[in-house]
């Protein structure tokens, strides 16, 4: 039987472990690469963040780290998101543009697709296709109510 493909789209690397996320994220990457064939993309405002930096004991199918694409100014940030009514993480616009490079990169059908935030899978949920797991630790809904 094989293992299933697994693609997991990220909004920073897993490793080193520095901040709850990181901690949170590699212990996902880690179990999910004890059930299948993981395939991580990573999205990393750090330039020294590598694929080089994952423990040998982490076994991956593949480890692809790519920076953020640049940020519009914060006039255009703050007039997009005023103008919309979604939450500010939906309408920054780096996903969108990351895009392009991410899909030049993974398979457009695996098994799973492990969305870490709503960022990535608005932007790219059309693009992928497969079973899909959603995780966020922040509800979108009380952001909204917030704002």
């Amino acid at each position: 039987m094989s293992r299933p493909r697994i693609l997991m789209l990220t909004k920073d690397v897993p490793w080193p472990r520095t901040n709850g996320y990181r901690l949170r994220l590699a212990s996902q990457v880690e179990g999910l690469a004890r059930t299948g064939d993981v395939h991580l993309v990573a999205l990393s405002r750090d330039d020294r963040a590598s694929a080089g930096d994952k423990p040998d004991s982490v076994r991956l199918q593949r480890y692809d780290v790519l920076p953020y694409p640049r940020r519009d100014g914060r006039a255009v940030q703050l007039v997009r998101w005023l103008s919309s009514r979604r939450p500010r993480r939906l309408v920054g616009g780096e996903w969108p543009k990351a895009v392009p490079g991410i899909l030049d990169r993974v398979d457009p059908a695996p098994d799973l697709v492990w969305w870490s935030h709503t960022d990535a899978w608005v932007a790219m949920r059309d693009h992928v296709e497969g079973t899909a797991i959603l995780d966020f630790d922040n509800i979108e809904s009380a952001r909204i109510a917030h704002r």
